[in-house]
């Protein structure tokens, strides 16, 4: 036959007997029931041509049509897997043959995995037997795809990031597939949890790798926010940075509150304040703005204390607090914080560093409103008296407030009742030690007087709540009575109640502050008895250099710039060289720097000018010239004199202690002899 391109081809000869209707049907209708246009004009022209003959030749041409383009397909389909082995899975085959045959639209056995239905791998269509909706197993003329490699290579740069016509392609499917690769990459997304719970960045990053690269799916909010916790729990901010930028970019995902608060606790394992400061900051500005909570704060507050930033503390609860400190300012998702008993610990132990006793008193006096207001909250939740009583209630903690349709007895201790009287004790605690230092014996002694009474307290309710043995809290005495939960109750109630490792940790803090109090206590009566002389607190500070936690060591360049320990490092002679002129200038301006920013940290964070106040023999302008000797004119450490030593320092800096005039001595008279002393060797023969 030939074609209308000029080609002559063979075409079987097939007999009309040999097909039957319901084949001719098959060949002349396509998938949704409609006959193929061109099969039905063929037809009726042939038959006008040989008078109702020619049917067969068109059937024929029309199936050897057919086989070619199957033959096409899979020539297609092969290149295309030979060129992206990595979206393939072994065991599955995207082709099939015959009427199975996939297709890059999924129908078949195959196809691309955006229209799969059965598998969340490539391929996922089809209704066939085989995995992944398969008719037919893979034909054995070609090897199967390889199977997925594990790839745990950290390196933020390495991990792939979603394309744009992949979420795309994502909304484009229907519903029910949509369902079905969601919860595959919830399943992928636990594991990664999983791993960055047990601090395995490795596995973490080869499981979120294989959700991309292999199974093609779209990771979720949470799939991002684990895999930050994973790099974070591993100590690599930078790659926690990165991968939350990834997350920002992708449109209508946005990070909660719970992605800030884990990149806060990298920021607190580093001690990065300058970075914390800016993400929380950052977290009311955005669009929609996120609110903050009192969990957020803390572990921002528990990144000043790890610095030991007092002031940034501070100004953050001061943010906090702005209807009393700031009321002209706005502070937009500050004052929708309530801070709970966490949060007044943290801020007082930082303020009992910077020896700042009247603000430490007003935070303390702030926690004691909060607590009574709360406490009235609690006495009017619940519902009348004739209703069942609420097993969380029973159990120490409910909730629901008001909104709560169960009796709440009055009787019952509260959780929060004993997680406040630690809260007092911890920061009468504090207080104690910042007025000892003070020369405040009176404010220490009442300090310690009711830190004693908050500690009895949260004991003894601590013991009606079953957080404690009672026989060891109460000194071998018969038991207290405890709380009981009706057994027959929802389980949840009891997850509110203390795990082991809880109580035990509970039972030990107090226990450490029962030994502070005892410590301080003990300091205040040898100073009264004049068995020991009051301490000079601005003398010790005098003698401490508090550097900034985040410390690069290099050294200068010609041009001003660093070279990293390490690295490369130009040749000595060049640098003298250049440095000759200038470099004394720059050397008096950098040490005049480095000491007022050591002379200002003092002041910030440990109270130096507070306690040069009570001090009668440092002032602030002696403490600053003390910081200046301490350096010397080339910035270089004298340990000499900060240890109290005035010998000379050694010339390197290396941070030698000058040894006394006494031992000098020695050494000088020791040496002295060695050279007196003629070696036998050096002598003469002849002359003896």
């Amino acid at each position: 036959r030939t074609t209308p391109g000029g080609r002559t081809r063979q075409v079987a000869s097939l007999s009309h007997a040999s097909r039957t209707s319901t084949e001719l049907s098959d060949l002349c209708e396509m998938g949704k029931g409609k006959k193929r246009p061109w099969i039905v004009a063929k037809i009726e022209k042939a038959s006008e041509e040989t008078g109702g003959g020619g049917d067969a030749a068109v059937l024929a041409e029309a199936e050897l049509r057919k086989k070619r383009k199957a033959t096409d397909r899979t020539a297609r389909e092969r290149v295309f897997k030979e060129q992206n082995p990595t979206r393939f899975v072994a065991g599955e085959d995207e082709t099939g043959e015959g009427e199975g045959a996939g297709t890059e639209q999924g129908g078949g056995g195959g196809g691309a995995d955006w229209a799969g239905g059965g598998s969340f791998h490539h391929g996922g269509g089809g209704d066939g037997d085989g995995p992944g909706g398969y008719a037919k197993p893979p034909r054995g003329d070609r090897p199967p795809p390889p199977p997925w490699k594990d790839d745990e290579r950290t390196d933020v740069t390495t991990v792939p990031d979603v394309k744009k016509w992949m979420r795309s392609k994502e909304a484009q499917l229907p519903d029910s597939i949509k369902e079905l690769r969601r919860a595959r990459a919830e399943a992928i997304t636990r594991q990664i949890a999983q791993c960055a719970q047990h601090k395995q960045l490795g596995k973490a990053v080869n499981h979120y790798r294989r959700l991309v690269n292999h199974e093609r799916l779209v990771p979720t909010s949470y799939t991002y926010a684990s895999l930050v916790n994973a790099y974070v729990n591993s100590g690599d901010m930078f790659g926690a940075e990165e991968i939350l930028k990834r997350m920002k970019a992708v449109p209508g995902m946005s990070p909660n509150v719970v992605v800030y608060t884990t990149m806060l606790k990298g920021h607190m394992l580093s001690g990065d304040v300058e970075k914390a400061e800016k993400l929380i900051n950052e977290m009311p500005t955005r669009k929609p703005p996120i609110a903050l909570d009192a969990r957020a704060v803390n572990t921002f507050l528990r990144v000043c204390q790890r610095a030991g930033d007092a002031p940034s503390a501070w100004a953050a609860y001061r943010k906090i607090k702005g209807t009393i400190y700031a009321p002209e300012e706005k502070n937009e998702g500050w004052r929708g914080v309530t801070p709970d008993d966490a949060t007044y610990k943290l801020v007082a132990r930082l303020l009992s560093q910077a020896l700042n006793v009247r603000d430490l008193r007003d935070v303390i006096k702030h926690s004691a409103h909060q607590a009574s207001e709360e406490t009235k909250k609690r006495l009017q939740s619940g519902g009348d008296a004739t209703a069942a009583p609420c097993q969380f209630w029973n159990a120490g903690r409910c909730d629901r407030g008001r909104e709560c349709v169960f009796f709440h007895d009055p009787a019952k201790t509260q959780r929060a009742t004993v997680e406040t009287a630690d809260a007092v004790a911890s920061m009468h605690v504090n207080l104690a030690h910042c007025a000892a230092l003070l020369d405040d014996s009176e404010g220490a002694t009442a300090a310690i007087a009711t830190a004693n009474d908050a500690l009895d307290l949260a004991e003894a309710l601590a013991v009606t709540l079953g957080e404690a043995d009672a026989s060891a809290e109460n000194g071998g005495d018969e038991k207290a009575p405890t709380q009981t939960i009706d057994p027959n109750a929802t389980t949840a109630a009891t997850l509110t109640r203390d795990s082991v490792q809880t109580k035990t940790y509970k039972k030990t803090t107090r226990g450490e502050l029962r030994l502070e109090l005892k410590r301080v206590g003990g300091f205040l009566k040898r100073i009264r008895k004049g068995t020991q002389t009051k301490p000079d607190v601005a003398t010790f500070l005098t003698r401490a250099l508090v550097f900034d936690s985040l410390v690069e060591v290099g050294v200068e360049t010609g041009t001003g710039g660093t070279v990293q320990s390490g690295s490369t490092q130009p040749s000595p002679e060049k640098e003298d060289s250049r440095k000759e002129v200038t470099g004394n200038a720059r050397q008096v301006a950098s040490v005049d720097n480095l000491v007022n920013t050591l002379h200002r940290r003092l002041c910030d964070a440990y109270g130096l000018e507070r306690a040069c106040e009570v001090s009668r023999a440092v002032s602030v302008d002696s403490a600053r010239e003390r910081l200046r000797e301490i350096l010397g004119k080339d910035g270089l450490v004298d340990f000499g004199v900060l240890f109290g030593h005035k010998g000379t320092r050694d010339g390197g800096g290396s941070g030698a202690v000058a040894e006394p005039k006494e031992k000098d001595d020695k050494k000088e008279k020791k040496e002295k002899k060695t050279k007196d002393v003629v070696p036998l060797e050096s002598v003469d023969p002849e002359v003896m």
